[in-house]
C-alpha cells in the first residue's frame, strides 16, 4: 500500500532527475534530430494525409522526404533572403504545416504558428510584434484575413499560399512554385542549410508561440529548443518510451503548445507516425481509420466522445447491459482507489463485459489499439474520467502552460507507474510498489521539474522547458517569471501524496458580493455533463449569487435527446424555449447543487439558442471558455436575471 510517507520526497526524487533528462538531449536541436532522423530512418514514414478528406485513402512522407522538402522551402526563403527573421504559418494541420516549420529554422529563422481562427485585427497584432517577412497560407479565405491585416502594417511581408495558387494574387507566390524554386537553388544553399543545422544552440529560440488570448492581447512566448525538447523527452520516458512506432492523429492546432509538443516536437524527438487530420470535424473518421496508439484530446473533445456514446446506446437494446457494465466497472475503480481487494467475481464479470461490450466500443470509436490517452489545456471532469477508465482506457491528464513548454505535472496511471518505476530504477532510485492517482488530481511533477504553491495557493513551476521570456515585452516576462520560476497564475493544493490539484484560474475567479471566492470551472464541468449540454459559462461577479449560461448541443445529439423525451422542435431557438427541455436543466442544476456548498450553487440560468465555437468567438481554437466575450455577450440576459430574482430566494430556474 502506497502511504504519504512514502511519498513525502517524491518531489526531491522527480526533480534529481533533471541532468538525466538534460543528458538525453545535450547538445540537440530540432533540426539537428530532424536530419539525423532523415539519415538513419530515412525510408520510414513520418506523415500520413488524406488530400480527399476520406481517411481509408491516405498519402504518405518518409522522413527522408519530410527533411528534403524542408531543406526545398529553405533554399527558396535564403533565394529570397529570408534570414534571421519571423516566419508565420496560417495553416490547418497538413504536412505543408510541418515542412513550412523546420524550413524556416533550416533558413534561420524563427517559426510561429498562428490559429486559423484569428480575425484579421487579431493577425496585423501578430505581424506588428514580430516583424514578420514571410507569411505562409493554408487557403484563400486565411488569405484574404491577412490581406486585410497587412493594410495596417507599413511594410509587406512575402506571402505564400498553400492551396492553388489563382493567377490574381501576383503578389503571392504559390507553395509548388516556392518549392520548384528551391530545388533549383538547393546545390548553391545546401552547405549553407547544413551549417545553419550544425551551429544551431540549444538556447536559439527554436519557436515563438502565441497565447490563445481569452483575455486581453495575445503574448508570444519564446521557447528555445532545450525548453521543447526538454519537455518531448520528459513526456517519452513517462507515457511514450514503451509505445514502439506510436501513431497518432495530429488535429488540435499547432498554434497551441499541447499539439506542438506532442505532435510535432514528440513526432520528431520519438520517431512518431503522425497522421494529419485537417479539422476538428473529421477526427471521428479519422481515428476510426487509423485507430491511434496514443490519441491527444482537449477536455471538450472527451467529454463529446462520452457524450455520443451515451447517446448512442441510450437507444439501444444494449442500453441495460452496457448500464450494467458501467456500473460494475465504476465499483471496481472506487475499491482499486481505496486500495481496497476487489472480489474475484467483479473482476471476471469486468472482464466478460470488456470482452463483449467495451471492446467494441472502443473499436467503433478508434481507440481500441491506444495505449496512452493524453488531456491537457484544461480540468477534465473527473466522470468523464471515470466513464473512460470503466472502458479500459485510462486518460492521463497533465497539467501546464504555453511558458513552460506544456508538461509540468502528470497523473500516473498503472503503466505510467511502472515506466517510471523502471526509469528511476536505472537511476538508482527506489519507488513504492504501486501508486494510485486519485481523480481530480493532476498528478506529480515531470521529471526535472519543481512545482510549488504559496501561502494563497498560488502554483509556481521551476525547470529547464520554462521559457526565457515574452517577445519585446519586458514587463509582461518580469511578471511572470520570478527568478526563474513561472508563475501559472493558477490556484492549486498539492497533497500529501505529492500530486497537484488545480482550484481554478486567478482570473476566473468568481467574487460574490459576500466576499466568497468561487472557482467556476468544476461547477461549469458538472452542469455540463448533461447530455444536452455542450458549454456552461457561470457568472455572478460582485453579485449575491451564481447564474448560469449555458449552450446546448447543436449537433445532432439534440434530435435523439429531444425525440427519446417526445419533445418536438424544429428551431434551436424552439428547443432552448421549449418548458420541458427548461424544467429537465432545472432539475439537473439542482441535483448538482446538492454536492456543492451554498455559495457554489447555480440559482438561475439562461439558455442561449446560439452556437459557441472559436470561429463565432466564445471559444478559443482548444475549445475553453472566452469568459470576457460570453459576459459582454450575454449581458442584457444576465441583467435580466438579476433585475428579477430578488437574492434572497434560492430556488433555480430560468432567467
Amino acid at each position: 500500500m502506497t502511504t504519504s510517507r512514502s511519498f513525502r520526497h517524491i518531489h526531491q526524487a522527480l526533480y534529481a532527475l533533471k541532468p538525466a533528462m538534460l543528458d538525453k538531449i545535450r547538445g540537440q536541436t530540432v533540426m539537428k534530430l530532424m536530419r539525423r532522423n532523415a539519415q538513419d530512418h530515412a525510408h520510414d514514414p513520418a506523415l500520413y494525409s488524406s488530400p480527399t478528406h476520406q481517411y481509408k485513402v491516405l498519402n504518405s512522407m518518409t522522413w527522408q522526404e519530410v527533411h528534403q522538402s524542408a531543406a526545398q522551402l529553405a533554399a527558396f526563403l535564403l533565394n529570397r533572403k529570408i534570414t534571421k527573421q519571423t516566419v508565420l504559418v496560417m495553416s490547418r494541420n497538413r504536412p505543408e504545416h510541418f515542412i513550412a516549420d523546420l524550413a524556416a529554422l533550416y533558413a534561420h529563422n524563427t517559426p510561429a504558428s498562428m490559429y486559423t481562427t484569428l480575425t484579421s485585427e487579431q493577425i496585423a497584432d501578430i505581424v506588428k510584434v514580430t516583424h514578420a517577412s514571410c507569411i505562409i497560407i493554408d487557403d484563400i479565405e486565411m488569405y484574404h484575413r491577412v490581406e486585410q491585416a497587412l493594410q495596417s502594417i507599413p511594410h509587406r511581408p512575402l506571402l505564400i499560399l498553400m492551396a492553388p495558387h489563382p493567377k490574381k494574387y501576383l503578389d503571392t507566390i504559390g507553395w509548388s512554385a516556392a518549392i520548384r524554386e528551391g530545388r533549383s537553388r538547393l546545390t548553391h544553399h545546401q552547405q549553407t542549410i547544413d551549417k545553419i543545422i550544425s551551429d544551431s544552440s540549444a538556447q536559439d529560440v527554436a519557436c515563438i508561440i502565441f497565447t490563445s488570448g481569452t483575455t486581453g492581447k495575445p503574448k508570444g512566448a519564446m521557447l528555445n529548443h532545450e525548453n521543447v525538447l526538454f519537455a518531448a523527452a520528459t513526456i517519452q520516458v513517462v507515457g511514450t518510451e514503451h509505445i514502439p512506432r506510436a501513431k497518432l492523429v495530429s488535429y488540435l492546432p499547432l498554434a497551441h503548445v499541447f499539439e506542438r509538443v506532442v505532435g510535432y516536437y514528440g513526432w520528431i524527438y520519438s520517431r512518431h507516425v503522425v497522421y494529419c487530420v485537417w479539422s476538428v470535424n473529421e477526427l471521428k473518421e479519422a481515428i476510426v481509420a487509423v485507430q491511434p496508439t496514443i490519441f491527444v484530446g482537449v477536455p471538450r473533445v472527451y467529454e463529446k466522445i462520452e457524450q455520443g456514446i451515451r447517446s448512442k446506446l441510450a437507444s439501444s437494446v444494449l442500453s441495460g447491459l452496457f448500464q450494467c457494465a458501467l456500473a460494475n466497472a465504476t465499483y471496481c475503480q472506487h475499491l482499486k482507489q481505496a486500495q481496497k481487494n476487489i472480489p474475484r467475481w467483479r473482476k471476471w464479470l469486468h472482464g466478460f463485459f470488456s470482452h463483449l461490450l467495451f471492446r467494441r466500443i472502443r473499436h467503433s470509436i478508434g481507440l481500441d489499439d491506444c495505449k496512452l490517452c493524453l488531456s491537457g489545456s484544461a480540468p477534465l471532469d473527473s466522470e468523464v474520467i471515470g466513464f473512460f477508465a470503466a472502458m479500459d482506457l485510462s486518460i492521463v491528464e497533465g497539467y501546464g502552460l504555453t511558458e513552460n513548454s506544456a508538461p509540468a505535472t502528470v497523473s500516473w496511471n498503472e503503466d505510467l507507474f511502472r515506466n517510471m518505476r523502471r526509469f528511476f530504477k536505472s537511476q538508482n532510485i527506489e519507488l513504492p510498489s504501486s501508486f494510485v492517482c486519485m481523480p481530480g488530481r493532476v498528478g506529480l511533477p515531470m521529471p526535472g521539474t519543481k512545482v510549488r504553491t504559496d501561502a494563497q495557493g498560488a502554483i509556481s513551476v521551476y525547470g529547464p522547458h520554462v521559457f526565457k521570456g515574452y517577445l519585446h515585452d519586458q514587463r509582461q516576462t518580469d511578471a511572470a517569471l520570478d527568478r526563474k520560476w513561472l508563475r501559472t497564475g493558477d490556484l492549486g493544493t498539492i497533497h500529501p501524496s505529492g500530486e497537484l490539484e488545480i482550484v481554478g484560474r486567478k482570473k476566473d475567479l468568481i467574487i460574490l458580493s459576500n466576499g466568497k471566492n468561487i472557482a467556476p470551472r468544476h461547477i461549469e464541468s458538472a452542469i455540463a455533463r448533461h447530455p444536452l449540454v455542450a458549454h456552461v459559462c457561470l457568472c455572478g461577479d460582485g453579485m449575491a449569487y451564481l447564474a448560469a449560461m449555458i449552450c446546448l448541443r447543436y449537433d445532432g445529439g439534440e434530435k435523439r435527446y429531444a425525440k427519446s423525451h417526445h419533445i418536438r422542435f424544429h428551431t434551436r431557438r424552439q428547443l432552448a424555449s421549449n418548458p420541458t427541455i427548461q424544467r429537465l436543466i432545472r432539475d439537473h442544476i439542482a441535483d448538482v447543487n446538492r454536492h456543492f456548498s451554498r455559495p457554489e450553487q447555480v440559482k438561475y440560468f439562461h439558455l442561449t439558442s446560439d452556437v459557441w465555437s472559436s470561429d463565432t468567438g466564445e471559444l478559443t481554437p482548444t475549445l475553453k471558455l472566452k469568459r470576457r466575450i460570453i459576459i459582454d455577450q450575454y449581458s442584457q440576459q444576465i441583467q435580466t436575471i438579476y433585475e428579477k430574482h430578488d437574492p434572497n430566494q434560492h430556488q433555480n430556474g430560468e432567467g
